[in-house]
């Protein structure tokens, strides 16, 4: 198996799996979604509350604010021995407390969700411009935020990205009977496809694939062969299930390609678990 980085940022990275199968890309899929540790609001404790906003739904917006998860020191509450559930070993407190003094309706962002508790600051939101709610001229929000460590699969704010796709890779196939048709036809053929992969030789008047990685699989040129009742193997679209492309959005919490560094160790680790079961139910049969 061999894994290339085709492209990456803080926010997305791309990458390229050869000689892999759809079951491991995704098995590496769900792991992304599902099992990658992150930190979120789990409790709101409103005082005051001015806002239009109940304390209810504002409690949920101030959950699915992104908190910086690069680097978790916390304990998971499960494992935690405190009795409260909210010691500083698995928690981290926030607090907003504003009062709006102005002559107009201010805004409240998650930048005015200011750490309390040591570290906090290590978990602050991954942006300051997320909306929460406005408040009136001598209106005030003052509440407190305890954040914890969690993962996809206990709530979807703990999810660390916002997409994960893949798709296999494209093989375009062209019987060489395709440069005997018609001029008409192989300018129509040219035309037909979205993503302009084909592209028509005005020397050899001849079909050449530029560049297969942007088929869509959208089956217009099969269409168009269809069209003219063109034999079925003289243009064939098919994806290879052994080259798949994965592309990874992150919402901010953790890098990209730190979600698939967590997830690929993941994985492996829960491989080794099994191979040790399988190994040790051979022992028991025999």
């Amino acid at each position: 198996m061999k894994l290339l980085v085709l492209a990456y940022t803080n926010e997305e990275c791309t990458i390229r799996i050869e000689d892999t199968n759809p079951a491991f890309v995704n098995s590496l899929r769900r792991i992304i979604i599902a099992e990658i540790e992150t930190v979120a609001v789990e409790l709101v404790e409103i005082t005051v509350n001015d806002s239009p906003i109940c304390d209810e739904m504002l409690a949920h917006r101030i959950g699915l604010i992104p908190l910086v998860s690069s680097n978790i020191h916390l304990v998971s509450p499960s494992e935690c021995t405190c009795a409260s559930g909210q010691c500083s070993q698995c928690t981290v407190t926030f607090e907003i407390n504003y009062t709006n003094t102005e002559l107009t309706p201010q805004s409240i962002y998650s930048k005015h969700l200011q750490p309390v508790s040591d570290f906090a600051h290590q978990y602050k939101p991954c942006f300051d411009d997320i909306l929460i709610t406005k408040i009136n001229p001598n209106s005030s929000l003052k509440l407190k935020a305890y954040a914890q460590k969690g993962t996809g699969s206990d709530h979807t704010k703990f999810n660390a990205t916002c997409a994960v796709e893949y798709h296999f890779e494209p093989v375009i196939l062209l019987d060489e009977t395709i440069d005997q048709q018609p001029l008409h036809i192989k300018q129509e053929l040219v035309h037909s496809c979205p993503q302009s992969i084909f592209k028509l030789n005005e020397q050899t008047q001849c079909i050449d694939i530029e560049d297969t990685d942007k088929c869509n699989y959208c089956h217009s040129c099969e269409r168009l062969c269809r069209k003219y009742k063109l034999p079925d193997d003289i243009l064939q679209v098919k994806p290879d299930e052994s080259i798949i492309t994965i592309k990874i959005e992150s919402i901010g919490s953790i890098p990209a390609l730190q979600i698939l560094h967590q997830a690929l160790n993941k994985l492996m680790y829960k491989s080794q678990i099994l191979l040790a079961q399988n190994q040790l139910n051979d022992l028991m049969i025999l």
